[in-house]
């Protein structure tokens, strides 16, 4: 069924437990991550960029909101990262059910204003927001994230969201869901496979417990089980994951690429499926369908 994130991250935020956001790229993305929701009988979220498919997106859109309609557990549209204006009025446009108004690298006061205005828009669409606060910054490439980690702490420190203004953020913008940054890093792999990054969990519940919304992380790859279970018993409510099922998709074509010339859609779909399915157990989400 066809749902906006609010109804769904609102039951998680009371019972305890996070959504999985997959980043899709593709049908077989999207068929993957619906057919395990509906086997593990879970929520989810399909992330999807706006400029992921280029001139397709309005044609993915329709095939993602399919997708969502004829599966029996709930599931939501979502655009990932909307940067400006015109991608999120894009998204409205399309049928996405819940957009992510990202304005976290301008100054304070303009990123308030602009998700504001993107807010009274959205929400007269029925259709719910999230925003970003903090420096989430990239993993990929980052080797100062895994070489020394008092440091990167000690950086770190300085990007991550705060409490307070977390707070009035939510309040002076109405938004439904907030991104906060916490430690660790998206959009790909850290350069050492043993690193774990360090989550700020006293900082979580200080902004869990002040802007009283669903918490959002990005960057669920390579936060470790540990952390990513702790994150999602003490307010985090959604998180986004890509990198470890994308790879895990494009292994598998490189693996045999001799079959992949006549089976590659299945193939890509088994991979992301196999990367995918641990997640529904640590977040929680595991027969919250039902």
């Amino acid at each position: 069924m066809l749902v906006t994130m609010k109804e769904m991250l609102e039951k998680a935020k009371r019972e305890g437990y996070a959504v999985i956001a997959p980043s899709i790229e593709g049908e077989a993305c999207m068929a993957a991550a619906v057919e395990a929701a509906e086997a593990h009988r879970s929520p989810i979220i399909i992330n999807v960029r706006i400029n992921a498919f280029d001139d397709k997106l309005p044609f993915y859109i329709k095939v993602a909101r399919r997708w969502a309609e004829v599966a029996d557990v709930p599931v939501a549209v979502n655009l990932d990262h909307g940067k400006t204006f015109d991608e999120n009025c894009r998204a409205l446009y399309y049928g996405y059910t819940s957009i992510m108004v990202d304005r976290s690298a301008l100054p304070y006061e303009e990123n308030v204003a602009q998700v504001k205005q993107m807010v009274d828009i959205a929400h007269a669409m029925g259709v719910s927001v999230e925003g970003e606060l903090g420096e989430l910054g990239w993993a990929e490439g980052s080797t100062k994230f895994s070489v020394n980690q008092k440091s990167a702490e000690k950086e770190m420190d300085q990007t991550l969201t705060d409490p307070d203004m977390a707070k009035d953020f939510v309040e002076r913008t109405g938004l439904d869901f907030l991104a906060v940054s916490l430690g660790n890093k998206q959009g790909g792999f850290y350069k050492d496979p043993n690193f774990v990054p360090h989550i700020d969990f006293d900082r979580l519940v200080e902004i869990r417990d002040k802007t009283n919304i669903p918490l959002v992380l990005h960057g669920g790859s390579g936060v470790g089980v540990e952390n990513l279970a702790k994150a999602c018993r003490m307010g985090i409510c959604k998180v986004n994951v890509g990198s470890e099922l994308r790879a895990n998709a494009a292994q598998k074509i490189i693996d045999d690429p001799v079959k992949a010339k006549r089976w590659a859609f299945q193939m890509c779909k088994e991979g992301y499926r196999e990367a995918l399915d641990k997640y529904f157990e640590i977040f929680g989400c595991e027969g919250k369908a039902d």
